[in-house]
């Protein structure tokens, strides 16, 4: 595992899958029935009770995964939907948090799933938050690297460095909308990140 950080912003590297993630294969439908109803329970606590670090992560984590399996669970591809699970679970291991932090922001990750389900990537991005709680999204491919922190209500902050004809290119920006953002990174698009159109 790695951390890195840049101006208050963490970038999360996984080294191997976790035991949540491999106890059980994902797809299948009676697990699947069984994870969103035990996840669902989870989430219907009384505002009242003390919840300790492990239950607020672990109702974090189910609400992440099926806020990813209702917006693409037929529109984003099996292997690229692992990774994210995988991603979600090393992100939300439990020794890697303290009371008091920001737990991942749901809103900002319905807004990473919409942009993953409109720009095709070609893998997975290793997953971050910010001191707010917005994830932070990362795509590497050789030396071009996209960024993104994702905001409710798809809102995103961008950067982007890569090298074209053998020099350097660096663009940064802010997108109100999707749209926007889908615009602006269109010059990009053979960066390698992406699904050739």
């Amino acid at each position: 595992m790695s951390i890195s950080e840049n101006k208050g912003n963490y970038i999360l590297k996984p080294n191997k899958l976790s035991m949540a993630y491999s106890s059980f294969a994902v797809g299948n439908s009676q697990t699947k029935d069984i994870v969103v109803s035990a996840s669902e329970e989870a989430l219907t606590h009384r505002p009242h009770e003390v919840r300790t670090l492990e239950e607020s992560l672990f109702d974090n984590r189910a609400a992440l995964k099926i806020i990813t399996s209702k917006l693409g669970t037929s529109h984003i591809d099996p292997s690229l939907r692992s990774q994210l699970f995988f991603q979600i679970d090393w992100l939300l291991k439990s020794e890697e948090w303290e009371e008091g932090d920001n737990l991942p922001n749901e809103q900002s990750f319905k807004t990473l799933i919409k942009f993953i389900l409109n720009s095709s990537p070609l893998e997975s991005p290793s997953l971050g938050l910010s001191e707010s709680g917005n994830l932070l999204a990362l795509w590497i491919n050789g030396v071009n690297k996209l960024n993104l922190e994702c905001f409710p209500n798809d809102h995103f902050k961008w950067l982007v460095s890569c090298v074209f004809e053998g020099k350097k290119e660096r663009a940064a920006g802010e997108s109100p909308s999707l749209v926007r953002l889908l615009n602006s990174l269109e010059p990009y698009n053979n960066a390698g990140w992406f699904k050739p159109i």
